[in-house]
C-alpha cells in the first residue's frame, strides 16, 4: 500500500524543497503505521499523503519554518509578528481534532477520514 516520496511529491509540489527526503518516508510509514489505511483502498493515499503533509506542516522540517499553533490560521503579519487562529470547533472536540483542524491538509485528513471510518461496529 505504500506510495513513493515521488508520488507524494507529485500531489504536494512544496514540499520538494526538503533536501532529506526520508523525512518524507518517515511521515509516510507514519501514517501507513496509524491509521487502517486496507480499510479504503481507493482514497488510502489521498488519507495518507495528507497526513503526511500535515505532519510536515507542524514541524521542523516545514519549508516555510514550524507551524506550531493550534487553530486555523487566519490572518498574518511579518514584521509586526502578529497571527491570529481560529479553531472553529465545537467544545467536545477532542485535541487531536483540534491539532488536525489547524492546516488545511489536516482538515481534509479529517474529512477523508470520517468518509472512510464514518459508522458504527455491528456485533454478529
Amino acid at each position: 500500500m505504500s506510495h513513493s516520496i515521488d508520488d507524494f511529491l507529485n500531489r504536494f509540489p512544496e514540499f520538494s524543497t526538503i533536501t532529506d527526503k526520508t523525512i518524507i518516508q518517515r511521515y509516510l510509514d507514519d501514517a501507513e503505521a496509524e491509521i487502517n489505511l486496507d480499510r479504503c483502498p481507493s482514497i488510502a493515499h489521498l488519507i495518507q499523503f495528507n497526513y503526511t503533509a500535515h505532519a510536515l506542516t507542524k514541524s521542523s522540517f516545514n519549508p516555510e519554518g514550524m507551524d506550531d499553533g493550534i487553530g486555523m490560521l487566519t490572518s498574518k503579519s511579518v514584521d509586526g509578528v502578529s497571527e491570529s487562529r481560529d479553531s472553529g470547533l465545537p467544545s467536545k472536540s477532542t485535541y487531536s481534532d483540534i491539532w488536525f483542524k489547524s492546516t488545511p491538509y489536516g482538515v481534509q485528513f479529517l474529512r477523508l477520514r470520517k468518509k472512510c471510518f464514518v459508522g458504527g461496529l455491528v456485533a454478529p
